[in-house]
């Protein structure tokens, strides 16, 4: 075989195996592409498992956000209710403390003698 003769095999060779190896690259690729998508589809329907059951949690947030406002209103009611009951309580017992020293004054004006002291009670 002549030199001209051996560079056409060789590079008919070479043509070859490179056709070859484009091949397989694209086989490969094909595959390695269907499974990338497969991936993605199993990576997909767990992330809308993951979105339903996330859904589900920010429902019952919000259900008790609503309960613990309507707790803490009920909540400002009762403190306000306790809060009339302490100021009537505080008015109450100023009005009695009055009334209380008022009547000990006048009793203590009535026993008193003339000079000053107090009357002696006597019992027959």
């Amino acid at each position: 075989m002549s030199s001209g003769m051996r560079n056409l095999s060789v590079d008919h060779l070479d043509e070859a195996f490179e056709d070859s190896r484009d091949e397989f690259s694209q086989v490969a690729t094909k595959e390695a592409f269907s499974d990338l998508e497969g991936r993605l589809s199993r990576v997909e329907k767990k992330l809308d498992v993951f979105s339903s059951a996330l859904e589900k949690k920010l429902e019952v947030v919000e259900k008790l956000a609503k309960h613990t406002d309507d707790i803490e209103k009920k909540l400002d009611k009762v403190l306000a209710t306790f809060v009339k009951i302490e100021v009537n309580n505080a008015s109450t017992t100023k009005t009695t403390d009055v009334e209380a020293a008022r009547k000990t004054t006048k009793k203590n004006v009535r026993s008193q003698k003339p000079n000053g002291s107090k009357a002696e009670v006597q019992t027959e």
